[in-house]
């Protein structure tokens, strides 16, 4: 496990700004978000999720 701390450290992710945007949610406003097909983000497009127990992150 501290392997793996001392990777995460030394991680770095980095996007061009004009490209992405980074979207925080309620976890029922996201759930509501993936119920509109119109929305709801698309297979084909780029986009990552993270989530907690607190909230739903989405890098699109």
């Amino acid at each position: 496990m501290e392997q793996i701390t001392k990777l995460l450290k030394k991680t770095r992710v980095e996007v061009s700004p004009e490209t992405y945007f980074i979207i925080s949610l309620r976890d029922e406003d996201f759930r509501r978000l993936l119920e509109n097909p119109a929305v709801s983000p698309r297979m084909t497009a780029p986009f990552m999720i993270f989530k907690d127990k607190w909230e739903v992150t989405l890098i699109l």
